[in-house]
């Protein structure tokens, strides 16, 4: 699963990472991380056993992705303002937890 650190970031504002569900939900996630300032935000997707899974266990919808990386160690959705969804490894000096 991905790394604990944008769950807990979430956890600790009683919330809990987004799934993404059709392709308006996403472009409404675009334009909030967008209107925020933020370049991306964690999605509630992560990888596992050869698939990608929703945290909250629903059906993973499968967007146009940006880039996907083939490194299965790179298993945590980022949200893009203005393009497709990526997979990378979370790193505390990289992205924003938060949309």
């Amino acid at each position: 699963m991905c790394s604990s650190d944008p769950q807990s970031n979430c956890a600790l504002l009683e919330s809990m990472l987004v799934s993404v569900h059709s392709a308006q939900e996403y472009g409404f996630l675009q334009q909030l991380t967008k209107n925020t300032r933020n370049q991306v935000a964690w999605l509630g997707g992560f990888y596992l056993q050869d698939q990608w899974l929703w945290l909250d266990g629903s059906w993973f919808y499968n967007n146009t992705w940006s880039s996907e990386s083939p490194d299965s160690s790179n298993r945590c959705l980022l949200l893009n303002f203005d393009e497709a969804w990526s997979n990378f490894k979370y790193n505390t000096g990289g992205y924003s937890s938060s949309v």
